[in-house]
């Protein structure tokens, strides 16, 4: 028999410290891919935002230049896609356009009335309902006349 001992080596805190960095690194992976999803928006949701920020633009503008402005819809025909478009009327028949978003192909949109302007007060000229329409899915943006708050309804309709 050898006189020598066997000498077992401990693990040392250096080592701990890499294989907890390592551990974190994979966990930190499995996350991403295994972890909960955020469902990306459809279309229908996105032209939604987009034209919720417009008329709250369109509605900080007013008050903001002390004018008046206007977005109008117009909905799609075998011509083309609908779109909306921002103006400021300048005078009884003269408006300024300001700027145009055309929908993407399958949504179609319609709003009652079609109009509606924003005065300098922040008040809009009437309530105005705005819904967007693609297969199986529909939005509906609503501003609310005396004070121009802009919402979006939930899909169930639900205020």
């Amino acid at each position: 028999m050898s006189s020598q001992a066997v000498r077992r080596r401990a693990i040392g805190p250096l080592e701990i410290l890499i294989v907890l960095g390592l551990v974190t690194v994979l966990a930190g992976i499995a996350w991403t891919k295994l972890g909960p999803k955020h469902p990306t928006p459809t279309a229908v949701e996105a032209v939604a935002d987009q034209l919720a920020i417009d008329l709250l633009r369109c509605h900080r503008e007013a008050i903001m230049k002390q004018a008046t402005f206007a977005v109008t819809i117009m909905p799609g025909s075998s011509a083309g896609p609908g779109y909306y478009a921002i103006s400021r009327p300048l005078g009884p028949s003269l408006e300024e356009p300001l700027r145009e978003f055309s929908l993407p192909a399958g949504i179609s949109i319609s709003a009652t009335p079609a109009r509606i302007e924003f005065r300098p007060d922040g008040a809009a000229t009437s309530d105005w309902q705005v819904d967007l329409t693609a297969p199986h899915e529909t939005r509906t943006v609503t501003v609310t006349g005396p004070t121009g708050v802009v919402r979006i309804l939930p899909a169930d309709g639900a205020p």
